[in-house]
């Protein structure tokens, strides 16, 4: 009912005659939620540079204090009422919106993080990006948050069976919900500033997280155990208010596109950086990794969370998108 109330908001702001002011720079304010050393903040950063540069002061980025929203849907919500102008979010909080990004929240639906970032810089991706306008945001490029894997305070979870009676924390997200539930967990959904209290209050068991995250919210220094599962790949779309975007010349447009697309490179870049030794090594002083688990066993279990929800993504699109990672592979001569 409040994702309707949402809806029904932004399409009034579509319809009203705005226009943006004359005077002065055109003000974006733009949040995330992770922390201020995560790559998306940093790669925010840059884009807010490159649009000062490109645009010659006419367009400024404002990076707004993330610790008033709780979570990732509290950002689509405040672009929706004109509080924010540029978002980047998970794409799991997006469910309640649109259902077109559904189809990448799915385990293992990706056989790798280059073959991921090639899908959604592709057709399928932009597609995907294109239709949100409806909701009042419009989808400029991608940054991500990796591969995310398992970590553990009481003991390693190395095969699915593991999680069977333990306590995970997901994202509000029903894909990952029913992902660890079919596993024999007790999903617990957490927005993702409540993770660390809950953490040290013993109030879950696990976290499933990316190296960037593990590290930058410094989780490793809470939890003993952390396995490379990489269950899902986590793309993180940017989106500006549609009704700014509406209002923009076609030559401010192309300048915030351009701006976000290099800052999308960027934030890779550093999400490779971040998943580097010199990291691992890092989180090795606090934690015991295993990095080479049985993955066709955790693939194998979770081959019915993508049968539970072929109705709602389609079979065509998951062939569509099946055909294009063989394409890419073909592609590079291999199945890395």
């Amino acid at each position: 009912m409040k994702s309707a109330l949402f809806i029904l908001i932004a399409s009034i702001f579509l319809l009203l005659p705005m226009e943006l002011k004359a005077e002065g720079p055109i003000a974006l304010r733009a949040a995330q939620i992770l922390p201020a050393n995560h790559p998306s903040q940093l790669a925010l950063i840059r884009m807010g540079e490159l649009l000062k540069e490109k645009s010659k002061g006419e367009i400024v980025l404002e990076l707004v204090d993330n610790s008033g929203f709780e979570g990732e849907r509290d950002l689509i919500e405040a672009i929706q009422m004109g509080e924010l102008e540029l978002i980047v979010i998970a794409t799991p909080p997006l469910y309640g919106f649109t259902t077109d990004f559904l189809l990448f929240d799915l385990p293992y639906i990706f056989p790798d993080v280059k073959t991921a970032r090639t899908v959604l810089d592709g057709p399928i991706g932009k597609r995907s990006l294109k239709n949100t306008m409806h909701v009042g945001l419009m989808g400029l490029t991608y940054y991500e948050n990796g591969l995310s894997h398992i970590s553990s305070d009481t003991k390693p979870i190395l095969l699915p069976e593991d999680l069977k009676g333990m306590r995970i924390r997901t994202m509000e997200s029903r894909i990952q919900m029913v992902t660890f539930r079919s596993l024999g967990a007790t999903a617990v959904p957490l927005a993702y500033h409540d993770l660390i209290r809950y953490l040290k209050k013993d109030s879950i068991d696990l976290q499933e997280n990316s190296v960037q995250v593990m590290y930058t919210s410094e989780i490793y220094k809470i939890q003993k155990y952390y396995t490379f599962t990489g269950h899902f790949y986590k793309p993180s779309p940017m989106f500006i208010s549609y009704a700014v975007w509406s209002r923009l010349s076609e030559e401010h447009r192309a300048i915030i596109l351009e701006a976000a697309e290099e800052s999308s490179v960027y934030q890779k870049e550093l999400c490779d950086e971040m998943n580097s030794p010199s990291t691992l090594a890092e989180l090795e002083k606090y934690m015991i990794l295993f990095q080479h688990p049985d993955l066709e066993a955790w693939k194998k279990a979770l081959e019915p969370v993508h049968k539970e929800f072929l109705p709602e993504i389609g079979a065509n699109s998951l062939k569509e998108l099946s055909e294009e990672v063989r394409r890419i592979q073909a592609s590079r001569g291999d199945n890395t």
